[in-house]
């Protein structure tokens, strides 16, 4: 299960969802303001959760992809 905090208008929540769906992978979406407060959400956005393990935002998404070999460094999936 993967989880993506974001809000509208974050060209960086975008990309992550592209990235995501790029790889075929389903997420779930919490939009905040909408789905939850700001006070409840204490870092940047997007935030990305999978399988409950807190992977950051989406550089470091990219990061996790690139390590496991399913994108290269432009992000681009192999």
């Amino acid at each position: 299960m993967i989880t993506v905090y974001s809000k509208p208008n974050c060209p960086y929540c975008e990309k992550a969802k592209y990235l995501l769906e790029t790889l075929g992978l389903q997420y779930e979406e919490k939009v905040v303001t909408k789905d939850l407060s700001i006070d409840e959400l204490y870092r940047t956005i997007p935030q990305i959760v999978m399988n409950d393990v807190h992977v950051g935002g989406y550089n470091e998404l990219k990061e996790h992809f690139l390590n496991e070999g399913k994108i290269n460094f432009k992000g681009e999936k192999i």
